[in-house]
Order: structure tokens, then C-alpha cells, then sequence
């Protein structure tokens, strides 16, 4: 019996050559090597630290503000959160395309542009909401069409990126954990909590580096394992 790869399998491969994937995408371009400064991934010793509003840890099994129906706005799909959903049979929950972040990321190439990061962060906040910018969850009367009666997630185990950090969130530019002042928590964070929390934190900007780097080198890649239909 052969076995079949799912598609989160599938980018783990991809991953784990991403580098030799950026170093031959910008030689064969002929782009400038500061590029491939952008694509260094970010260690322990780079993180800042948490800023004071974030020394707070959420307390959501008990809490009754319901942040995950509260929040407005579009929740953000990474490869990664795309493969889980397909694979979990959940594609239907997906909508938009990395269309327009692909033609972001195509302009700065044509520029010869190395300051990739920067001004792509500053992208990502204008169009958050623009479902033609990135996928992002299906929403049902304004909200997640994972939520349940009692507003309990139905899918928790494949949950996006977005939803495991929360109310965490990462300042690529000053390398500081931020909090959403929209969680109400007032529970003390401990030193042993910020020990996983940063390296969720971690490996999920790592991740982030990856996929831009394949999305902006290596489209074609990802569209022979399966994201043809996302790009």
C-alpha cells in the first residue's frame, strides 16, 4: 500500500530547502543579495522580550467575553493553515487567494527592491481585510464559520496561526511581543509561561519567512504539491 503525503507533509519538504530555494531564486534573477538578508530566520536571542502589556496570560477556558466573536476583521491564512484546513477536509472554509500578495512581492523583485520586509508589513496592515490580498476564514453573519451555538471553536485542532497566538502578537520591526488590548485578562504571566510563548512566537514568524520566500521564488513549487488553486 503506497502512502500518500498530505499536504502539510508536502510543505514541510519544501521548507526545509527553502533557503537553497532563495539563494537560487535570487541568483537565477539576478537580484540584489541584501534580499537574502530578509530570509534569515529569527532567533531566541533576536526577540526583545514582552512588552508590559503583554506579561498577561489568557484565561480563556473561563472567561466569558467571547473575544473569538467579538473580533471584527478578516482572519489571515498562512500555507501552513491553508494545508491544515485541506487536509482536514475544511477547504470549502477557505476564501481568497495569495494573488495580491504575489503581485506585491512581484513588484519588489521588478524593482530589485531588498528591502522586502518592511514596507510588505505595512502592506499586510492596509489590506488585512481585503480577502483579495491573502485567504482567510469564511465568515457567516459577520463571523467565523467555525463558531458553534455557545461560540466554541469546531475546529480547534486546525485552528489558523492567527488563532493559536492569540492575543499574542510579534512587531517584526522592534522584535517585540505585543498583547490585543481586546483580551480582558488581567492574569500575571509567569516566567515559565514565556518560555513556549516565545518560541510559538518564533516559529510561527519563521514560518511567515518561508512562505513569502516561497511565494516569491518558487510559486511554481507550491502549485505542483497542491496550492495551485490559493495562488
Amino acid at each position: 500500500m503506497t502512502n500518500v503525503l498530505t499536504l502539510s507533509q508536502k510543505l514541510e519538504f519544501l521548507w526545509k530547502d527553502v533557503l537553497s530555494v532563495v539563494k537560487e531564486g535570487v541568483e537565477a534573477g539576478g537580484y540584489p543579495k541584501a534580499i537574502l538578508d530578509n530570509f534569515k530566520p529569527l532567533t531566541r536571542r533576536q526577540v526583545q522580550g514582552f512588552i508590559s502589556e503583554a506579561k498577561r496570560s489568557p484565561n480563556c477556558e473561563t472567561c466569558e467575553s467571547n473575544c473569538c466573536a467579538r473580533l471584527e476583521g478578516k482572519i489571515l491564512l498562512t500555507l501552513k493553515d491553508v494545508a491544515r484546513l485541506v487536509d482536514a477536509g475544511l477547504a470549502d472554509s477557505i476564501v481568497g487567494t495569495y494573488k495580491g500578495f504575489s503581485a506585491i512581492l512581484d513588484q519588489y523583485l521588478l524593482e530589485r527592491n531588498p528591502d522586502v520586509f518592511s514596507a510588505v508589513n505595512v502592506m499586510m496592515n492596509e489590506k488585512m481585510n481585503e480577502t483579495s490580498y491573502m485567504p482567510s476564514l469564511q465568515k457567516v453573519d459577520k463571523l467565523c464559520v467555525f463558531l458553534d451555538e455557545a461560540n466554541r471553536c469546531r475546529a480547534y485542532k486546525v485552528r489558523p496561526e492567527a488563532c493559536r497566538r492569540y492575543p499574542f502578537d510579534f512587531d517584526f520591526h522592534s522584535h517585540w511581543i505585543t498583547w490585543d488590548p481586546a483580551c480582558p485578562s488581567t492574569q500575571s504571566l509567569t516566567e515559565d509561561q514565556q518560555s513556549p510563548i516565545v518560541s510559538a512566537i518564533l516559529a510561527s514568524e519563521n514560518e511567515r519567512l518561508r512562505d513569502i520566500a516561497l511565494i516569491m521564488l518558487d510559486r511554481d513549487a507550491l502549485k505542483q504539491i497542491g496550492f495551485g488553486d490559493y495562488l
